[in-house]
């Protein structure tokens, strides 16, 4: 998708892009953390198949965001957004 991890998460909470199954990721012998798995077809799709649903969807505007700047997306997900 080319874009920052941050409009990553705003797409995931607008519920466009959801895990298709989670493994667990053991980090250190106590410490276990678990990992969502994503199908490409469905990154694809939203990439692709977003702006005719969302017309108002500009993935350039979403990819030239500059680090530091709000992204174009927080209008469409469901929670306000918070910088990670």
């Amino acid at each position: 998708m080319e874009i920052r991890r941050t409009d990553f998460n705003h797409v995931m909470a607008a519920g466009w892009v959801r895990p298709a199954d989670w493994t667990e990721w053991k980090i250190s012998r106590t410490v276990k953390v678990d990992v969502p798995l994503y199908r490409l077809g469905d990154i694809e799709d939203a990439l692709y198949e977003l702006p005719r649903i969302v017309p108002r969807l500009d993935w350039g505007e979403v990819r030239g965001a500059r680090p530091g700047e709000p992204s174009p997306l927080l209008k469409h997900t469901r929670h306000p957004g918070r910088r990670t």
